[in-house]
């Protein structure tokens, strides 16, 4: 179900095991399921769309029967790669490259403020880019204000713990059409746009974060 009342059915989700053959001896993957552990992960979910929930809770068949289903790239990725975190896989390593080089920070894979710091823009990057890219430009109100607060995330992070005070997240935006490019067109077809409108956000939001440190 996503809500009190709406379309729902029954739900058969795919859970995978990534832990070592010592940690799985000493608890079954199965207790682990949906716990938020790190490495015992959801990777597929189907819903067979069967019913719609009413107000008085009861449930009257639908019509048109169908499944949705939903896989996650990035958990994939990391099945695949056999890595341990979706930052360690392909999808992400390249733009933390790039960050090491404009940062002069490596990335220790840690729980520490830069490498938190680090994840948070290369995650953070990608979402406003694509979402440029089909259309949606930061504003002041509705999903416009999503992605402007997104991107000021980002560009707080690498001011507060990677002590960069110029633009540079736009920069990024060449590593991701390069690696993505091939699948979605139009990051191709809107790259330079991207890097406009990123980094117009990064000129405008430095200034202001400037000026409140200093208040």
């Amino acid at each position: 179900e996503m809500g009190e009342t709406g379309p729902c059915g029954p739900c058969s989700e795919i859970h995978i095991d990534l832990r070592s053959a010592e940690d799985k001896a000493k608890i079954s993957g199965r207790d682990l399921v949906n716990a938020d552990h790190t490495q015992v992960i959801e990777i597929w979910n189907l819903v067979f769309m069967e019913f719609m929930r009413k107000a008085d809770k009861s449930l009257e068949s639908l019509p048109a029967k169908h499944i949705d289903t939903g896989m996650d790239f990035e958990r994939l990725a990391v099945v695949l790669q056999n890595k341990q975190s979706n930052y360690d896989t392909d999808v992400f390593t390249p733009l933390i490259e790039k960050i090491e080089k404009v940062s002069g920070i490596k990335y220790q894979r840690t729980d520490s403020q830069q490498d938190i710091a680090i994840r948070v823009i290369s995650d953070h990057v990608r979402a406003v880019s694509f979402s440029i890219a089909d259309g949606q430009l930061p504003s002041n109100n509705g999903a416009g204000y999503v992605i402007r607060r997104i991107l000021r995330r980002a560009i707080r992070y690498a001011f507060s713990f990677l002590d960069l005070k110029e633009p540079f997240i736009f920069t990024l935006v060449d590593t991701l059409v390069e690696q993505m490019g091939e699948f979605f067109p139009e990051l191709e077809k809107q790259k330079a746009l991207i890097a406009k409108v990123i980094k117009e956000e990064e000129e405008s939001f430095l200034r202001t974060l400037d000026k409140g440190i200093h208040r």
